[in-house]
């Protein structure tokens, strides 16, 4: 099984793995792309799956990636170092038909994409997007990944789904989630 649309979180993946049997072994892996880059930029092959859940593979040949941090230098190479993935290669379109404006804005003069996504990229090339930069919540100083805390509540045994948005309250951007649980309930004091 492919995923490419937003990155599936571990709990996902490692609860559809429980549906493996002796006869029947189902292999999630994940991809990255998009129509800017005619369709992949990233990808897992099916026996690199399991042991690196949660990461979107690494480059197609003839790509190019760097992680940029917000100050436009890149940052190091670590899975604890996250930045917005920018992506150069013959696949990646030359600009938005008659809108110069957003191809300034998504693409650099010597040709790299921004993805607007924020990525981490470990010692063996595996890249894992974290979040998408505008999504990102800006607390005190601090930039809160969305996708991070919808982890984190998705850990929860009773939850099936979860969603986390920026939420303004006292001129303060806050993180406000909201969950699914897996038997819903009409007990109001639930």
């Amino acid at each position: 099984m492919v995923s490419s649309a937003s990155p599936l979180a571990t709990p996902i993946i490692m609860g559809l793995h429980k549906f493996n049997t002796p006869k029947r072994q189902l292999r999630i892996i994940q991809a990255f792309g998009g129509a800017e880059v005619t369709a992949g930029a990233l990808v897992m092959l099916p026996t690199e799956g399991f042991p690196n859940v949660g990461s979107v593979g690494r480059l197609i040949p003839n790509m190019e990636a760097r992680l940029v941090g917000d100050d436009g230098n890149d940052v190091p190479q670590s899975e604890n170092s996250a930045g917005e993935l920018w992506l150069r290669g013959p696949n990646v379109m030359k600009g938005y038909l008659n809108n110069e404006a957003a191809t300034r804005e998504a693409i650099t003069p010597d040709g790299w994409l921004k993805t607007g996504d924020i990525a981490t990229r470990d010692s063996k090339g595996f890249f894992r997007i974290v979040d998408r930069k505008k999504e990102l919540i800006k607390y005190k100083g601090f930039q809160v990944p969305p996708a991070e805390l919808e982890g984190v509540l998705l850990k929860h045994p009773e939850v099936a789904d979860s969603g986390v948005i920026g939420v303004i309250i006292d001129r303060l951007e806050l993180p406000r989630g909201y969950i699914t649980l897996k038997k819903p309930t009409t007990d109001a004091a639930a």
